[in-house]
């Protein structure tokens, strides 16, 4: 959980959020961040949109990203080991060096 909150401060910092008013990882954008060595192993994004997000050796071992659109994002050296991709939207995002053992990937 201390990799989620890490995490919040980035986002904090990035996109101009209150402190009181830091959002969750449902129903939000989240826009030009680099995210690099973390854990983020059973994260649920619901209807969520990431957007010119860099994600270097992080890992999303059984994450739920449901409804969740990423947009000229980079993603390597990630694990999406067992994730639900289900009903997720890739634009224009490269992947190199990823893991999707046992993901689903359902209408994405």
């Amino acid at each position: 959980m201390e990799n989620v909150f890490n995490l919040y401060s980035a986002i904090k910092e990035q996109n101009d959020y209150k402190t009181d008013d830091l959002p969750g990882f449902n129903e939000i954008e989240i826009r030009d961040l680099i995210v690099c060595d973390i854990n983020l192993d059973d994260l649920i994004s619901v209807n969520s949109m990431y957007s010119r997000i860099e994600f270097n050796k992080i890992s999303f071992y059984s994450t739920y990203f449901v409804q969740t659109s990423f947009h000229e994002c980079t993603f390597k050296n990630v694990d999406f080991t067992k994730s639900n991709l289900n009903s997720t939207s890739f634009t224009l995002c490269s992947f190199i060096a990823c893991s999707f053992a046992g993901a689903e990937i359902m209408d994405a």
